[in-house]
Formats: structure tokens, sequence, C-alpha cells
């Protein structure tokens, strides 16, 4: 009862923590909806504004927020310890940052409409132009042109990204070829074994599982022997007296020892001799035990 009271809260905050995963999964959902369906819309008024920087900066810090709480709680390494694996959130936040908001730019980037509004914006001339339904052949071509600048940045943007996440690739697993080649010879030998070692280690293994069963069975048959002997010879005595009817007791010994030998658990019983001194030597310690504390309290003072 005490081991079902303590897997309690444990399974209850399982339960409870995949629910708000669950949860959190169905906001992430509909916010990815949301963001990827909304349109940017201009102000159209001359230099930079603020809903044009949140455009591009609100939903990458909102998504990168979302897949951290809907990621795992950090569970300790055991070869790390704790203070990097508290140490290593930040430097995890900070890449799934920067993975998101490239994505997020690139996407942007792609449609066109925020290029298109800032650059426009920043030309006082050209202030005003995504707002008009009716454009122009100059101004269509003035549109088109930085629709297709802004494709070509998008473009630059993700494959820089990708780049970089290759290259970053690359140095780490060069990083870790180099820890393996620091390793020593040694290392190397256990890793690619040569063939004749690798048959010693089988036979080695073979052979180590034959000696130990081999043991094993002798230990067993010594036990079994102690175990099975005092009732065999009872049971052997009374067979060879038992034309002798006058020890009648002798007749419920045997009787108790074909039951012992009978039950189906009589290979775990414990060898007879052993118990009764296991109890001797348990009370000799207690009246020793007694005997010393009524010596500290009858102790003069």
């Amino acid at each position: 009862m005490p081991l079902a009271n303590h897997e309690l809260p444990q399974k209850l905050f399982s339960l409870l923590k995949s629910a708000v995963n669950v949860f959190l999964l169905i906001v992430l959902f509909y916010t990815l909806q949301y963001i990827f369906d909304m349109e940017f819309v201009c102000s159209c008024k001359p230099g930079l504004h603020n809903n044009g920087v949140l455009y591009m900066v609100a939903p990458p810090l909102i998504l990168t927020f979302v897949v951290s709480i809907i990621e795992p709680f950090p569970q300790e390494r055991i070869l790390t310890g704790r203070r990097f694996a508290l140490c290593s959130q930040p430097l995890k936040f900070f890449i799934r940052l920067i993975t998101m908001s490239a994505v997020w730019v690139s996407t942007v980037l792609f449609d066109g409409d925020w290029y298109f509004c800032l650059m426009t914006n920043l030309n006082m001339n050209q202030t005003g132009l995504p707002c008009r339904k009716d454009l122009d052949y100059d101004e269509q071509r003035i549109k088109d042109a930085y629709k297709t600048t802004s494709l070509d940045i998008g473009f630059g943007v993700i494959c820089s990204f990708l780049f970089f996440w290759n290259i970053s690739d690359w140095c780490g697993s060069i990083c870790r070829r180099m820890k393996v080649s620091e390793a020593g010879f040694q290392s190397k030998k256990d890793l690619c074994l040569p063939y004749y070692r690798t048959v010693y280690n089988n036979h080695l293994e073979e052979e180590m599982r034959s000696y130990v069963n081999e043991k094993l069975k002798y230990i067993a048959a010594e036990r079994v022997k102690a175990i099975c002997e005092p009732h065999l010879q009872a049971i052997q005595n009374q067979e060879l007296s038992r034309n002798n009817k006058e020890n009648d007791n002798g007749n419920n010994t045997v009787s108790k020892d074909w039951w012992i030998i009978s039950a189906f658990d009589f290979h775990q019983m414990e060898i007879p001799g052993t118990r009764g001194i296991m109890h001797q030597i348990r009370d000799v310690c207690l009246i020793r035990k007694l005997g010393e504390r009524m010596q500290r309290i009858c102790k003069p003072h």
C-alpha cells in the first residue's frame, strides 16, 4: 500500500503532463494556422512603423516559446550533470529561435507584401502604392520588381541558413571523430576487433557459461543432498524395520517424511538444522543485549 501511495502522484503528474501537452499541441496548431493565414496590412505611411517590425519579430518568438513549452521537461544526464543541463537550455532556446526566425523571415519574403510595403514607405515618391487597388503599368512594374527582389532575398535567407546548418553539422561530426581518434589505438581495437579475437571471445563466453552451469549444478546437488538426506534416511530406516511393529511413532515419522518430500515446494525448504542454529544465535544475541541493558540500568551513579 505505501508503494501504491508513492506511485499515485507520479501517475497523476504524468497524466496531467500528457493533457497539458495535448492542449499545447492544439494551441500550436491554431497558432500556426492563424499566423500563416494572416495577411500583412501595410500602413502606407512614410517611415518604418512598429507593425512591420512586430510582424517579423513576434511570430518567431511565439512559435519558439510554444515549442519550448511542448517539449518534455529537461531530464538530467548522468554524464553531463545538472549544471550543464540547466546551462544548455538557453543555448537550445537560442538555436530554436534562429531556426524559427529563418523559416518565418523566408516565408514572409517569399510572399513579398511586407518587403513591398517597407520599400515604398521608405521612398516618399512611392508611399501608398500597396494601398491602391488599380495600378498603372509603371506602378505594377515597381510592385513586381520589389516582389521579385523580396523573393530573391527570401531564397538567400533560407539557403544561407541551410548552408550554415550543414557547416555546423559537419564541424560537429569532425569534432566527434577527433574525440574518437584521441581515445587512442586501444579504443579503435575495441570498435573493430580482429577475426580470431572475436572467435576467442565467443568461445570464452561459451566456456564461461558452461563452467558456471556446471558449478551451479554441483551446488544444487549438494543442497538437494543436504535437504533430502535426513528424510530419506528416516524412510530407509523405517522401511528396513517395517516388520517391527513395536514403534508406532516411527510410522508417524515416516508418514510425515513422505508428505514432506512429496510437497511441491520441497526444493525451497531450508536445510535441516540450520534454522535451529540461527534461532539459537538470535536468542543468544537478544539475551546478551538484554543483560547489557539491565547492567546499565542497575549500575549505581
